[in-house]
């Protein structure tokens, strides 16, 4: 059939049903023929009509479902963002207290300071401190964290400094082991891990064993740990020994760290 076929037979059946409806409610009989022919067709448009409102409901009922749902989403991404700040105030306070007690604890005296960036050419060589030359910085002096040394300073500005991570190959600092008491020099190999260089062949030392600074050299006290021994490698035909440091400095986390002003020698202290 045409579209103007099918425009007609609708317009037919909207008509009969407005007889039929009409008749109904005005009380008059209906003669059976037209009431055969138009009382299906009748039924047919109340279950379409129904069908639509069902339709119309349901369509609805998701709209609002789906306004629901993301309001939802909203106030979930709201209480997440507002627990993620609680949860780094809170471990600010915490890193605030373990810093002070730290500063208590140290016999040194020290100046608390904040890494407040990594070289992005050399993350794993530099650091940038927010104290400097105003707050009595100077090169060469050590930096530490609570779990063990860190590096040197090795540039000093008005407000804030750059430190030399122990972690570079650039950083050479006087080591060494605890239990042996072999002497050593301790740089970086490059790749997250320390090299304790000239340690000779006949040396015990093992897997395990912890390295601190030897207090040799400029502005270094004794007793700084650096780390643990992670592997002992024999080279040939040599007279050393290469071995291998595990950093006890978490340095994926980097924040809170201390200067060292002053230090005496009378002790060796490890923290």
């Amino acid at each position: 059939m045409s579209r103007k076929s099918w425009m007609i037979l609708l317009l037919v059946i909207i008509l009969l049903q407005i007889v039929l409806i009409a008749a109904q409610e005005q009380g008059v009989a209906v003669g059976t023929p037209l009431r055969v022919f138009a009382w299906p067709l009748y039924r047919g448009a109340v279950v379409i009509r129904d069908s639509f409102s069902n339709l119309v409901y349901r369509f609805r009922s998701q709209e609002r479902l789906i306004e629901e749902n993301l309001a939802l989403e909203e106030k979930m991404n709201q209480l997440i963002m507002e627990n993620t700040l609680l949860e780094e105030t809170i471990q600010q306070l915490i890193s605030e207290l373990d810093a002070r007690r730290i500063e208590r604890e140290i016999p040194f005296e020290i100046i608390p300071s904040q890494v407040v960036a990594r070289d992005p050419y050399d993350w794993m060589g530099r650091a940038i401190i927010d104290k400097g030359t105003e707050d009595g910085l100077r090169e060469n002096l050590l930096v530490v964290t609570y779990e063990g040394l860190a590096g040197r300073v090795e540039e000093v500005h008005p407000r804030h400094a750059v430190v030399r991570l122990i972690l570079s190959p650039s950083l050479a600092i006087g080591g060494i082991v605890q239990r042996t008491r072999d002497l050593g020099v301790v740089t970086g190999d490059g790749s997250g891990r320390c090299i304790m260089k000239y340690v000779y062949q006949t040396s015990p030392v093992t897997v395990g064993d912890l390295v601190v600074t030897s207090g040799l050299g400029v502005d270094t006290p004794r007793g700084v740990v650096i780390g643990k021994v992670e592997a002992v490698n024999t080279l040939g035909g040599s007279m050393f020994k290469e071995v291998l440091i595990e950093p006890s400095c978490d340095f994926s986390s980097l924040e809170k760290v201390f200067v060292i002003q002053s230090f005496s020698q009378e002790d060796e202290v490890h923290f």
